[in-house]
């Protein structure tokens, strides 16, 4: 990638704060993975931010773990599942 060479990308915390009244959508790429799912929503939720997140996964088992663990959190469908 040498476009980006010397870049810095930017953590999903700073982009919350960065752009509060965005709405985000969330596609995990790492699969089955509660922890993480967890360390997300508590990101948005501290921020008050949960109804401007929409996640899920293309892998539906992730997907089904995001809606068992935060029902409350928008999530879009597995074209695969």
């Amino acid at each position: 990638l040498p476009l980006f060479m010397g870049h810095r990308l930017c953590l999903l915390e700073e982009l919350l704060d960065a752009i509060p009244d965005a709405a985000i959508s969330l596609d995990f790429k790492v699969h089955r993975d509660s922890v993480l799912i967890d360390r997300v929503y508590a990101m948005f939720n501290e921020r008050k931010r949960t109804e401007k997140l929409v996640w899920g996964s293309f892998d539906e088992s992730t997907r089904k773990l995001c809606v068992a663990q935060h029902p409350d959190v928008a999530t879009f469908f597995s074209l695969f599942g």
